[in-house]
């Protein structure tokens, strides 16, 4: 009689749906492998579109300061010998000085300075995404590196941009709550 209840009981417990807590910790761990998947997806967009207008910016004020480069040596003609350093100095400081001057120019490098400001935050911030995922992606084989997981969380600065982070940190910490007792 008592060889017959665990099989019975296992049938029920799947009927109901029951599942262990190893079972439920990977799941839930891997719904928070997919949340973190689904927010560094936002990350490397925004970081793809950052890369195009930095890159087109960069190309036109390329061209802009190779406009302004004739009026440059021109400037540095009447001033010092032809190719010396301080010619190449005073060429250099008039293009400068010029591009301050052309509103398209100074507007162009502007742009290219947020654009690459934009892609530093974004590389850090997708480093930091990496690592929680890669730790999420492992508990879900082992619920002792549940713990890992959320350690790696800290290192995910708020992002106030993008609304994705909030399931993920949610998923998180819903995996981290049911796998907290296991990893001991």
């Amino acid at each position: 009689m008592r060889a017959r209840i665990g099989p019975v009981l296992a049938f029920c417990a799947l009927l109901l749906g029951c599942e262990s807590a190893d079972e439920k910790c990977a799941r839930l761990q891997k719904d928070a492998a997919t949340a973190w998947a689904a927010y560094a997806a936002v990350l490397d967009e925004g970081s793809a579109k950052a890369r195009r207008a930095h890159d087109a910016a960069k190309a036109k004020a390329e061209a802009i300061e190779q406009r302004l480069a004739a009026a440059a040596r021109e400037q540095a003609d009447s001033l010092y010998e032809p190719k010396s350093s301080a010619w190449w100095r005073a060429v250099d400081a008039a293009q400068q000085t010029l591009c301050t001057r052309d509103t398209e120019c100074i507007e162009l490098k502007t742009a290219t300075a947020q654009a690459n400001e934009t892609l530093k935050e974004l590389a850090a911030r997708l480093t930091a995404v990496r690592a929680v995922q890669s730790a999420a992606t492992a508990a879900v084989d082992d619920t002792k590196s549940a713990a890992a997981a959320g350690t790696a969380i800290e290192g995910v600065e708020d992002d106030f941009d993008r609304p994705q982070i909030k399931p993920a940190r949610a998923a998180s910490a819903v995996a981290n709550e049911a796998c907290a007792d296991l990893a001991r």
